[in-house]
């Protein structure tokens, strides 16, 4: 089936939509390890999969399909946002369109939800390892996110050395030879 627009095939039913298969996998592939991992962190301690450093990696991978998915909705829109707008008068095409825009807006925020909760967790893995803490290798719900030496580089270690005194006589009243006057010569 493909939808007809003043002629012009503008919707080919006929063939998957490939911005809908990958969005439909990627948050079907969210949906079932996501909850898995909290549910795990919640009721299990010490499954490799918990790891912070395996836990990084693998939303970091989560991060880059959402991103996929994003850029790719995002890059059918603009052809088919402009069909939208010429012809809202056709229900199918109506209806196309507020799906399209809606995998859209949730792809993006999926995306800028998943990059906020990575960079974050790295940011406290960096700065607990500078302290001294070894959390690549623990939960998150387990890590010591606030020991160490409450530094992130060490002091340095520098000795000072005592003043040096010298033994030159300095006489506060004593005159240098030099006059003034106190006035502008005339």
């Amino acid at each position: 089936m493909v939808l007809l627009v003043d002629d012009i095939a503008a919707w080919p039913q006929s063939e998957p939509d490939t911005f809908s298969a990958l969005n439909l996998a990627v948050a079907v592939i969210a949906i079932v390890t996501v909850p898995v991992t909290i549910i795990f962190n919640l009721f299990r301690n010490g499954a490799f999969t918990l790891i912070v450093a395996v836990e990084i990696g693998w939303l970091g991978f989560l991060d880059i399909l959402w991103l996929a998915c994003s850029a790719l909705t995002t890059s059918i829109w603009p052809s088919l946002g402009s069909l939208c707008s010429f012809n809202p008068d056709i229900p199918n095409l109506d209806g196309a369109c507020t799906d399209v825009q809606t995998s859209m807006a949730f792809g993006w925020l999926n995306w800028l939800t998943l990059t906020g909760y990575l960079v974050t967790l790295l940011v406290f893995c960096i700065i607990s390892s500078g302290k001294g803490s070894s959390v690549w290798k623990s939960t998150v719900k387990t890590a010591n996110w606030t020991s160490g030496k409450g530094y992130a580089i060490p002091p340095m270690q520098h000795q000072m050395q005592a003043a040096t005194v010298y033994s030159t006589p300095y006489d506060q009243h004593r005159p240098s030879g030099y006059a003034y006057g106190g006035g502008a010569e005339v």
